[in-house]
């Protein structure tokens, strides 16, 4: 399969908007609370590097030399924390194809090795079924259920604690 994650360029941002906006993927969880507005997508562009003590790994997911969605990583940079929170989506015509496990595993790889990470967790909304299923697919586990702790579209709903241990 011909998945790569390459550093996310500035006039990666119509594609990103392109992808993004459908209704399916607006329901996806933290996804769905970012702004898909272009002046939003360059910043979320350029945010690859500290902030607030947290380094943001954002990367462009590229299937068949098209960018299809991005994968970020948000290490921790506290004194003896090892864990990074995993973000990820991909245009709902790309689903069920493999490709978002291809990505999960290879940015995972990255924070493992790299950023010597012992632990890499998603959070995902209870509902998010596909999402569940392609982390567990990719070797993550499921901690735990958070009650109520996600509001999306003016509702609660709980949230799901996956995490990859090295």
């Amino acid at each position: 399969m011909n998945v790569q994650l390459r550093n996310l360029k500035l006039n990666d941002a119509h594609s990103i908007m392109n992808h993004a906006t459908g209704p399916v993927v607006r329901n996806l969880g933290k996804v769905a609370q970012k702004s898909f507005a272009l002046d939003d997508i360059h910043s979320f562009i350029l945010k690859d590097k500290n902030v607030y003590r947290v380094k943001q790994i954002n990367k462009a997911i590229m299937y068949e030399n098209k960018i299809i969605g991005t994968i970020s990583l948000m290490i921790q940079e506290d004194d003896g924390s090892k864990s990074g929170e995993l973000v990820f989506w991909i245009g709902e015509s790309y689903w069920g194809r493999g490709i978002t496990q291809n990505a999960i595993k290879e940015m995972c790889q990255l924070g493992l090795s790299e950023f010597n990470l012992v632990r890499i967790f998603a959070v995902p909304i209870f509902e998010n079924i596909r999402a569940r299923k392609v982390l567990e697919k990719a070797g993550f586990r499921l901690e735990g259920i958070m009650r109520k702790s996600v509001c999306l579209n003016d509702q609660v709903h709980n949230a799901c604690m996956y995490t990859l241990l090295k």
